[in-house]
């Protein structure tokens, strides 16, 4: 850090910021060719160096605010007289228009108002520009700390309607497959039933004999 210029140590911190963001974006790039565990030590290394820098950016938060308040009146201020001599010396273009006004007075008030407008438009123009510096450092500055992640909230099933059945889960079943593989080893095994015996057939009814004598009795 230098004793001069706040602004120096300010561009000094920056310039830092900047090398390590582009550190941790090039290592990045190289994580698939690195070991993790010399990954995450690299990155832990430059993630810490570059909280420290930050640290001292937002040391200056106050007064790097207090600055660009300082500068943003200062501007406003330049561009009102800059405009009032601007005015002033079509004023007087007006006057020697008319005849008021010789030449000779004319062309010495108009040098005089040109003098002024120049310096005013450049003391303008340095104020404007460190006055966006400041606010591009104070935007650097309010950057909110790097956070881990939260973990993921765990997802919550459906809610059911009221008398619906519950679902069955995956454990439920394979309990029951468990249970019905038990019962078909633990059960003793059963003799098959044997086939009923076939009903026994009535018997035949007798045949009706035929009428008349013996067969080969011839009556005449």
């Amino acid at each position: 850090m230098t004793n001069g210029n706040p602004m120096d140590d300010l561009n000094a911190l920056l310039e830092e910021r900047g090398r390590f963001e582009k550190w941790i974006a090039q290592l990045t790039a190289k994580r698939e060719q690195t070991p993790p565990h010399v990954y995450e030590r690299v990155r832990a290394d430059y993630v810490t160096r570059l909280e420290a820098v930050m640290g001292q950016l937002r040391s200056h938060s106050e007064g790097l605010q207090a600055s660009a308040s300082s500068l943003e009146q200062r501007a406003s201020t330049l561009a009102t007289d800059e405009q009032q001599r601007r005015d002033a010396r079509a004023e007087i273009e007006l006057r020697a228009m008319v005849g008021e006004y010789s030449s000779e007075r004319a062309n010495m008030e108009l040098a005089a108002c040109d003098a002024d407008i120049t310096r005013l438009e450049s003391e303008r123009t340095a104020a404007s520009a460190e006055l966006g510096r400041l606010q591009e450092i104070l935007a650097v500055v309010r950057q909110p700390e790097a956070r881990p992640a939260a973990p993921p909230s765990p997802q919550l099933p459906p809610s059911r309607p009221l008398g619906a059945p519950v679902p069955r889960t995956e454990a439920d079943t394979a309990a029951d497959e468990l249970a019905f593989l038990n019962s078909l080893v633990e059960r003793p095994e059963v003799a098959a039933p044997t086939a009923p015996a076939p009903a026994a057939q009535p018997p035949a009814p007798p045949q009706p004999r035929p009428r008349g004598g013996s067969r080969g009795t011839f009556r005449w």
